[in-house]
Parts: structure tokens; C-alpha cells; sequence
């Protein structure tokens, strides 16, 4: 069995040490202060999870919203309330990538200006409209796109042949589970549910050679903050549960590594990621494939 299992030890290890991206592309679509027992009740929801990899013990990482969606874009809470438009500045995770010359776009549904609230796109729910390194920088700021989620050709760019490496959706205040409810989230999945984004998501680049990976902000303060989290992916593990204690800041691991981007605070630089939920994954623990 061992001259069975050698050439695919060279292989993974190989691809280890290639330097290429386990990932081509990744879309992180963020739903609103749901816990996890309220999110696998929907039924899309509870079929993507067990289709797919489910994190089961991902959490947010403090309430209430905004803290949480900032932690992400700079790796740490430089914001502890819902404060709206801000002006920060922390390097963060835009900065990273675009000193890579990494590609991004943030999808914000329904908005109409970047930090100018309305009753369907509010700043607290946009990752980086806030930071003076990308407000004061007219072509980052043409990156945060408004979207109809049921209209492609407001999104038709992420259908294409070659769409931007890194896209963060938000979903509006209805749609993201926030003022109508996780049902309403959910239906914005579904197929058939009057929104056809997700579903154009899964024939792109994202779902073929990438990760859709779905997720909450926070919870509804009642449930230790263990949200939603599933990578929807043809390269996901079908059907497989990871219950190892995760995070925004690990969420946000995985895409600095997946792009060898580097780090941006001892939280981020602390966190593992998340890349093992994906085949064909670059193997560090051999071990597991030894007869």
C-alpha cells in the first residue's frame, strides 16, 4: 500500500510547496445576528450544510454587528460599537491585497452611496467604506459596487471568465436575515426564491475552483455567538463537519494565506485557517494517509 500512497504524498506535497492558491477565487456572503440553531431550522440553509463543509463551532466575535464585520476587514475591534461611517485608520485587508495585486470587490445590495444609510444599505454592514486608506482613494472606493440580487447585470462582472480573486457580499436589510427575518435570508439563497444571485454564484468561477463561503456577523446574543458558517464549493469535503473553535479572525487567515497576503495584527497572525476543508488540500499532516 505504501507505493500507492508515496506518489500521492509527492503529489500533495508538491502542490504545498508550488506557492499556488488552494483557491482561485473565494465570495464571502455575510447573513445578520442569527445563531446557528435558528440557521440550520431553514431548510436551503440546513441542505447547504450538509452538502457541503460545515464549520459547527464558528463564532462571531463580540456584539453588536459592526465590531464584528470591521474585525474582519483590519483584525482587530477598532470600532466596539454601531457607530455607522467611520474613519479609520488601521491597515487592513484591502491594503494587503492591493500590495499583492490582488484583485477584491465588495457587493453591498440596494446600496445608493457608500456610507450614506438608507432603509436598505447601512454603513455598519459595509467592511470598508470605512477606512481613510480606501475612502480617500477614489479607485478602491469604485470597487464597492451596489447590486440587485435578483438583476445579473448588476453583478455580471462575477460571472465572467475572470472575476475579481476576493468579493465580499452583503446582502440589504431584509435580505440579509436582519429586519425580516432568517427565513427571508434564506429564500435570497434558494433557488426559485425571486433572487438569483446565489444561484448565478454557483455556475461561476467562485463555486468551480473556489469557495461560497456563508456566514453570519454575530448571533442574537443568546446563543454563546456560534453562527453559521459553510463553504459551498465543488472542492469542499461533501457532507463534512469541522467542529475545531474558529472565528472571523480565522475566516480572515484563510484568505491571507490563501493568497499569501501576510498578516495584520496578533489576532489574524494567531488564528489558524481554514483551508483544510478543501480537496485537494496542500497535506501537512501526512501522518493521516500512512498505512
Amino acid at each position: 500500500m505504501r507505493r500507492v500512497i508515496l506518489p500521492l504524498l509527492l503529489l500533495c506535497a508538491s502542490l504545498r510547496n508550488s506557492g499556488a492558491a488552494p483557491l482561485n477565487h473565494i465570495m464571502i456572503v455575510w447573513g445578520e445576528n442569527k445563531g446557528l440553531t435558528a440557521t440550520l431550522a431553514q431548510p436551503y440553509l440546513a441542505a447547504l450544510a450538509a452538502s457541503y463543509s460545515q464549520f459547527s463551532n464558528y463564532h462571531g466575535l463580540t456584539h453588536p454587528s459592526q465590531p464584528n464585520y470591521v474585525g474582519f476587514a483590519c483584525g482587530t475591534l477598532a470600532v466596539t460599537a454601531n457607530v455607522g461611517c467611520v474613519s479609520l485608520t488601521n491597515t487592513n485587508l484591502v491594503d494587503l491585497l492591493e500590495a499583492k495585486g490582488v484583485d477584491w470587490r465588495e457587493y453591498e445590495e440596494s446600496m445608493t452611496t457608500a456610507c450614506v444609510d438608507t432603509a436598505l444599505y447601512m454603513a455598519k454592514h459595509d467592511f470598508f467604506a470605512g477606512f481613510t486608506s480606501i475612502s480617500g482613494d477614489p479607485p478602491r472606493m469604485a470597487k464597492i459596487r451596489s447590486f440587485n440580487g435578483a438583476t445579473p447585470a448588476t453583478y455580471s462582472e462575477l460571472m465572467g471568465t475572470n472575476p475579481p480573486p476576493l468579493v465580499m457580499v452583503t446582502p440589504n436589510m431584509c435580505n440579509d436575515g436582519h429586519d425580516c427575518g432568517v427565513a427571508q435570508f434564506n429564500s435570497w439563497l434558494k433557488p426559485g426564491g425571486g433572487f438569483t444571485f446565489f444561484q448565478d454564484m454557483l455556475s461561476s468561477k467562485y463555486y468551480t475552483d473556489g469557495a461560497i463561503i456563508v456566514t453570519f456577523d454575530e448571533d442574537d446574543g443568546t446563543g454563546g455567538n456560534v453562527i453559521y458558517c459553510v463553504a459551498v464549493s465543488a472542492l469542499a469535503k461533501p457532507g463534512h463537519t469541522i467542529s475545531n473553535n474558529y472565528n472571523h479572525y480565522n475566516l480572515l487567515r484563510t484568505v491571507e494565506d490563501n493568497f499569501a497576503l501576510g498578516t495584520l495584527t496578533a489576532n489574524d497572525a494567531g488564528a489558524a485557517n481554514m483551508l483544510a476543508a478543501f480537496n485537494p488540500a496542500a497535506v501537512e499532516d501526512w501522518e493521516l494517509y500512512r498505512d
